[in-house]
């Protein structure tokens, strides 16, 4: 079977990221790479194709250089650069990129569960059935543990809101400094 162009071209970005001549020891989280540096690194224009399979490539490589050093890191293509996201910036994307995954799991999911299992072999039909299920099991087990996370945010905010009432009380409570060396309990307010 021949390999496609896209498997040439990936296989091909991946060499060239493997061979870019970096020191992985010298980056740090916030550092960035431009595009005008990586498109004469990587001899291509930005904006071309194989600039862009380089470019995630040796995106794919640096995340995995630094995670085999024991140095895990969030590297992101920005404004066809590469960012080494600090601690901050790599939770906020991580967790936008899982909801998109999420999203995207989900609507692969209702596109699979529209497959007309008529027109499929029958192995074919009993691998598709038990991937519907997999999945399914997959996708009802993420919508639960969003469920939970969202209850359990209400309660820590109902908490919170609870433990700041509670503050204010104490507050009104202690012994209010006139300024003038005199100590007055606050007065309790009728009605």
């Amino acid at each position: 079977m021949a390999e496609s162009v896209l498997h040439k071209q990936l296989k091909q970005g991946r060499n060239m990221a493997e061979r870019f001549p970096l020191d992985y020891d010298a980056i740090r989280k916030g550092d960035m790479m431009t595009k005008d540096e990586l498109a004469r690194k990587f001899n291509e224009q930005p904006g071309s194709d194989a600039y862009r399979f380089k470019l995630m490539a040796l995106q794919a490589t640096i995340e995995r250089e630094l995670d085999d050093r024991g140095r895990p890191v969030t590297v992101k293509i920005h404004h066809e650069g590469l960012c080494v996201l600090t601690d901050e910036m790599a939770s906020e994307h991580n967790a936008r990129q899982t909801y998109l995954g999420f999203r995207r799991m989900l609507r692969s999911h209702r596109r699979n569960m529209n497959v007309d299992q008529s027109n499929l072999a029958h192995d074919q039909k009993m691998e598709h059935q038990r991937t519907l299920i997999v999945n399914g099991r997959m996708a009802q087990a993420a919508a639960s543990g969003r469920r939970a996370a969202f209850r359990m945010a209400a309660l820590n905010t109902q908490h919170q809101i609870g433990a700041e009432r509670q503050g204010d009380h104490v507050q009104d409570a202690q012994v209010q400094d006139h300024g003038d060396g005199s100590h007055a309990a606050p007065q309790q307010q009728a009605g």
